[in-house]
């Protein structure tokens, strides 16, 4: 699904859906030893980006807090992929960790899936 289609599947436009990404009520501060950071995006305007090489089984940063707050840098840059290079991984805590589905190397734009962003909201109502 592309960004097009997820607007149009959750009858959103993609004005409605910029502006619930610049929302800033329900931010919480990025840790500072999350290897990740933001940069201009050749997707969409800003993008998260791996400060560092990480393998699979490696989780690049907090993206939700386990009241689904979303983290300042993860949380509210990350961009839309129809194949994403990362996933939402739930912890024991309710949070919500970032890991690449394979590897991803120092400077590489991270991307999910945003449905999965809302089947999570989705499983919390």
């Amino acid at each position: 699904m592309n960004f097009a289609e997820y607007c149009a599947h959750n009858k959103i436009t993609p004005e409605e859906a910029l502006r619930e990404s610049k929302r800033e009520d329900d931010l919480i501060e990025q840790p500072g030893s999350d290897p990740v950071g933001f940069a201009v995006s050749k997707i969409h305007g800003v993008g998260v980006f791996a400060t560092c090489d990480r393998c699979q089984d490696y989780p690049l940063g907090l993206a939700l807090d386990n009241q689904l707050h979303r983290t300042s840098i993860i949380g509210r840059f990350i961009n839309h992929a129809h194949n994403p290079n990362c996933f939402l991984k739930s912890m024991h805590d309710g949070s919500y960790q970032l890991y690449p589905l394979l590897g991803v190397k120092k400077g590489d734009e991270l991307t999910i899936a945003y449905e999965a962003v809302d089947r999570i909201r989705a499983d919390q109502k």
